[in-house]
């Protein structure tokens, strides 16, 4: 779990991608921002992954106490990060409105 933490942790900052290094002259508040927010999102997705229904629920209220970022509405396992936004964004908002599932 802690190797799968690391590897999508580091996958999530990887530079090219998002424009802030690791490079210690050009760390700012942006990259402690963001960097919290992928620790959060790796965290969740790492080694929240591994837990069953209970757990989950377990989990949200945990992270909810410590970091209260989350609104109230969904689970902390219904967000991604937004790199357009630089934050954390519910997956309903990507889906169009009038989305519905198909039959069966």
């Amino acid at each position: 779990m802690v190797i799968s933490f690391c590897k999508l942790l580091d996958s999530l900052s990887y530079e090219e991608k998002n424009g802030i290094s690791f490079d210690d002259a050009k760390k700012n508040d942006a990259f402690y921002q963001l960097f919290e927010i992928w620790f959060t999102f790796a965290m969740i997705w790492s080694l929240g992954a591994t837990v069953n229904e209970e757990g989950r629920k377990i989990l949200d209220y945990f992270i909810r106490d410590i970091k209260p970022i989350f609104s109230p509405e969904a689970t902390v396992y219904d967000y991604y990060i937004s790199l357009e936004r630089s934050e954390l964004a519910n997956f309903s908002g990507m889906l169009q409105t009038s989305w519905k599932p198909l039959p069966g």
